[in-house]
């Protein structure tokens, strides 16, 4: 009996590994109430089953309709049926109807959705935008155009550069729009590693940096971002960290005590010349981060 049950428990693990995509193991929490609030954050998305954490079998889709038309479903700003929101996101059914567009000149030729939530800025559009592009790739050509928002900096529009040689005359706001061809990639998982690593490796190589960096135990930097004055971090008071001061001189101890040649860095914007500057320093130098989420 004991051998049967320890059997089934070895299939059930079996199964349930199978069902998912990957796993990640679990973050350490300070006390249960930090715990229960990432359980509950991640609950949606993964199983959790001890020490790790199953990524439950989401694959995305990508359509292309001919004929068709955009009129503001999915919603490009925050809503229950946004791209990639929580919630219950448009399907997509409601660009199946064709349109008879032979007679109408205000008809763009190959359009792809692309509009998420605060895709404008740099956080939302690396997390949504990015990804359906990515899924998407083999389908877009140089003349597709997007509908999505306006970069608000350069560095959003130097983004669209590095990941598809996009530029800013490509990008239709959103609004209502017909397309011979319209590609909606809007089933695109939030986390997946293939989509994320992909994303990274075609930015990395059209900024001419090999995408592989250099072995872990090369770099570094221990790179810390207090999101309190560092140049270029923006954020209201919900993600402060407060202890700063106090926790610095410690990590520093703590690196000496390792004795591994590794050294502390805050964070500075200011002290980058340009995007590629930036991205080679993560791909090359830095080993660990630590800043609040």
């Amino acid at each position: 009996a004991a051998a049967a049950a320890a059997a089934a428990a070895v299939a059930a693990a079996a199964a349930a590994t199978a069902a998912a995509d990957f796993r990640i193991r679990m973050p350490l929490s300070v006390n249960k109430e930090h715990s229960d609030i990432l359980h509950k954050f991640i609950k949606a998305r993964f199983r959790v089953d001890g020490k790790w954490a199953y990524y439950l079998n989401q694959h995305g889709r990508n359509f292309v309709f001919a004929n068709t038309s955009y009129n503001m479903e999915p919603k490009p700003t925050w809503s229950l049926t946004c791209c990639m929101c929580e919630g219950v996101p448009p399907g997509h059914t409601q660009f199946a109807q064709q349109g008879n567009f032979s007679a109408r000149s205000d008809v763009e030729e190959e359009v792809m959705f692309a509009a998420t939530p605060d895709s404008h800025a740099f956080q939302h559009w690396r997390d949504r935008t990015a990804l359906m592009l990515t899924q998407a790739q083999h389908l877009l050509t140089p003349r597709t155009k997007f509908i999505a928002a306006m970069p608000r900096d350069h560095t959003v529009k130097s983004h669209w550069q590095l990941i598809g040689n996009i530029t800013e005359g490509q990008l239709l706001h959103p609004g209502a729009t017909n397309a011979r061809k319209f590609i909606y990639a809007c089933d695109t998982p939030l986390l997946h590693p293939y989509l994320v690593q992909r994303m990274s490796e075609t930015m990395l190589s059209a900024a001419g940096l090999d995408p592989r960096g250099v072995p872990w135990d090369q770099r570094k930097v221990v790179l810390v971002i207090g999101r309190n004055n560092d140049a270029g971090v923006h954020n209201r008071h919900e993600r402060r960290w407060n202890n700063y001061d106090a926790c610095k001189p410690k990590l520093k101890a703590r690196l000496q005590q390792r004795n591994q040649g590794e050294r502390l860095v805050e964070w500075d914007l200011s002290k980058f010349g340009s995007l590629q500057d930036i991205m080679r320093f993560w791909n090359t130098e830095v080993g660990c981060v630590m800043s609040p989420v």
